[in-house]
């Protein structure tokens, strides 16, 4: 009788322990949890801070590509500025690809590389640089290279300068008129296909079609 009341306490002992391990080591996985689910958001806090002030671009509906941001007047010979810039293949035949080639005097030269399906636009934020000897009054260059998924590839610049004190800007561009290529192009309600037009707009809109 002894000898089993020996067993049954060791038992009893045996089993109080082995809760109280379980009970240890639950607390530590809910303590780890929680750092891991803290050190989440914080990470992604940080992420979310870092984006703000910039501009990232995005697909827009048709109905307002072309609409401008703002329609105040621009103050005649300060070159630096921002321009919102409207890749429209609202009436186009393929999708287009487009790849970020070279920038030059640029402080945001807006996505690196962005698709814009058929029916739809994608419209981007552009801020120039007018500051040193290099960008100071010199022209300022965005180069895309335009890969459609049919078609005909094409080279697309927009370029912004300065023409008699006042602010000029254009698309210029190597294949137009064809399926996949671009057809036209307006910079502050002016056609600037291959053409220097002056903008007037704070915060112009220059949007090129593709055909």
């Amino acid at each position: 009788m002894r000898q089993s009341n020996v067993v049954a306490a060791v038992l009893m002992v045996a089993s109080a322990l082995v809760l109280l391990f379980a009970s240890v080591m639950n607390m530590a996985w809910s303590a780890e949890t929680t750092d891991s689910a803290a050190t989440s958001q914080q990470t992604l806090g940080g992420r979310m801070t870092s984006q703000q002030g910039k501009n990232p671009g995005g697909l827009i509906p048709c109905s307002s590509a072309s609409s401008p941001t703002a329609q105040k007047k621009a103050t005649p010979g300060v070159l630096g500025s921002d321009h919102d810039v409207v890749f429209y293949n609202c009436s186009g035949s393929y999708s287009l690809d487009v790849t970020q080639a070279d920038a030059k005097c640029m402080i945001d030269a807006g996505d690196s590389h962005f698709t814009v399906p058929v029916g739809t636009a994608y419209k981007m934020r552009l801020s120039d640089n007018n500051v040193g000897d290099n960008c100071s009054n010199r022209q300022k260059n965005v180069l895309w290279y335009v890969r459609p998924s049919g078609g005909y590839n094409s080279n697309v610049a927009w370029r912004h300068g300065q023409n008699g004190g006042a602010k000029t800007t254009m698309f210029d561009v190597s294949t137009q008129g064809v399926p996949g290529a671009p057809w036209a192009a307006v910079c502050d309600g002016m056609r600037c296909l291959n053409y220097w037009v002056t903008e007037t707009s704070e915060i112009p809109l220059d949007r090129i079609s593709f055909q």
